[in-house]
């Protein structure tokens, strides 16, 4: 169960990307450094930020 990236480009800074279609499974996103971000379950390792999704939900660079 779970769901895949969604249909949604981004920009943050200088960085830019886009989404893909959504799919079964789980969704991870993972990130260094001073970005900030909401949205599925938050943990951190070794330096990174992870969101892990494994339903529907909304990932939200601020």
């Amino acid at each position: 169960s779970g769901g895949g990236g969604g249909n949604n480009a981004y920009q943050h800074g200088n960085y830019y990307g886009s989404g893909g279609s959504g799919g079964s499974g789980v969704c991870v996103i993972r990130y260094a450094g001073g970005t900030k971000a909401t949205g599925g379950s938050i943990s951190y390792s070794g330096g990174y930020t992870y969101h892990t999704f494994t339903g529907s939900g909304t990932f939200t660079v601020s």
